[in-house]
């Protein structure tokens, strides 16, 4: 079988998650208005569930933590880096607190995919693995 010139397929549920993030989030990221960097509430909770859900992904087919290069990768998705995305919170708990009171679903979704990845976490006895 000649493999010169073959398109790469991703192997294995690593690169295809990889390959994902990859594609899709980029577009959603930039259709919620600002630039690539700029983190804004909305960008800010679209990136804590891609981490939420990745994290879920990782423990219930893995049985571990996301390593840091991974999460690193989830934000870079959305044109922010990890210490901008975790500084966020910190620097605008109120409006973040308020985007979740007018948007139940969402405080919802995310409360509901942290519950999954700690009893994941729990489950395994690791009392290090969630990061967030």
């Amino acid at each position: 079988m000649d493999t010169e010139g073959a398109v790469r397929r991703p192997r294995g549920l690593r690169q295809v998650i990889a390959l994902f993030l990859s594609v899709l989030f980029p577009l959603f990221s930039w259709a919620e208005g600002g630039s690539a960097g700029e983190l804004t509430v909305a960008k800010y909770l679209d990136v804590t569930l891609a981490r939420l859900e990745f994290q879920r992904e990782i423990w219930a087919t893995e049985n571990r933590a996301p390593s840091m290069q991974e999460e690193e990768l989830i934000c870079a998705q959305y044109g922010v880096t990890q210490p901008e995305y975790l500084a966020f919170n910190g620097k605008n708990r109120v409006a973040v607190e308020r985007y979740l009171r007018e948007n139940p679903t969402l405080s919802e979704r995310i409360d509901s995919l942290g519950r999954e990845v700690d009893g994941y976490i729990h489950r395994s006895g690791d009392t290090a693995g969630r990061s967030q």
